[in-house]
């Protein structure tokens, strides 16, 4: 068995309508193409088979095949030299409009389908969907925990494993946090309401402390919240007002548009005292 056939195999997956375990996917036949009254079918059908076997990622148009109807996609064309990988035919000049036809109608499930998106969405573009779709769960903030959930669960998931990790403060009142300039990248804050804010401490080695504001919530949040930080030294403060970001998991990235920097020089050269405040808008 080839690599790539050991990696078809690996991801080979059933897609079954009316099915929502974790290793399956919802598909839905037959697309409207702009006709109301076209006729839908409902079905099955292993994944692999609208993947490309050479790179075993899903076919995109335009998909070549040979005369023998091996079919693959257009970026793994060049690489074979014009010859088809299973019978050495020609390959790279016939259309296999047929299967493309099929990836354009072929309609899946979200994923997120367990926090309430009933979408059913194009399975060529079902990636795009993912990414803005108002379902997406949200991730617990401790990196040792792989929690993924709805925004009320993992509430109540931080405040059952992980309330001592957190500094509990109440909405409009101005309260301290101690940072390690090196050693604390964020500081989870845990709202009276559950919500969980993460005050991000990015340590630029030119620039100093670079202080942020983050909330993990549902993008369907209707909340919104503003934040204030200030750092002092003496008759010297420095001050952000800003509105909060919302996103369902922090993945390391600090915002570098709107940020409090604390240069290296100024409070303490290992830790810094920050005065906060969050307030509903």
């Amino acid at each position: 068995m080839t690599g790539a056939e050991e990696k078809s195999q690996s991801k080979k997956r059933v897609l079954k309508k009316g099915n929502h375990s974790q290793n399956q996917e919802n598909i839905k036949g037959g697309g409207d193409f702009g006709s109301s009254n076209r006729r839908r079918i409902y079905f099955s059908m292993y994944a692999d088979v609208l993947e490309c076997s050479i790179c075993c990622e899903v076919f995109r148009p335009p998909i070549y095949q040979c005369q023998n109807g091996h079919a693959v996609c257009s970026p793994c064309c060049p690489a074979l030299s014009g010859k088809c990988p299973v019978c050495s035919e020609p390959i790279g000049l016939i259309r296999c409009l047929a299967l493309e036809s099929v990836l354009e109608s072929v309609q899946i499930g979200c994923k997120n389908f367990l926090y309430g998106c009933n979408s059913h969405v194009s399975y060529l573009h079902r990636d795009t969907h993912y990414k803005i779709c108002n379902y997406k769960p949200c991730s617990c903030p401790v990196s040792s925990c792989a929690f993924k959930g709805s925004a009320e669960s993992l509430s109540y998931h931080f405040q059952s494993l992980h309330r001592n990790s957190a500094v509990e403060f109440r909405y409009g009142c101005c309260f301290d946090v101690a940072l390690n300039r090196t050693k604390n990248p964020f500081l989870v804050l845990l709202g009276p309401d559950g919500r969980l804010f993460l005050l991000l401490n990015n340590n630029d080695p030119t620039r100093g402390s670079v202080l942020s504001m983050i909330c993990i919530a549902s993008l369907m949040e209707k909340s919104n919240f503003e934040y204030e930080l200030s750092v002092g030294e003496n008759t010297t403060t420095l001050k952000l007002k800003s509105s909060v970001e919302r996103t369902t998991e922090w993945k390391g990235v600090y915002p570098t548009d709107i940020c409090l920097i604390v240069p290296k020089g100024f409070c303490s050269p290992n830790m810094i005292v920050v005065g906060v405040s969050i307030n509903k808008c």
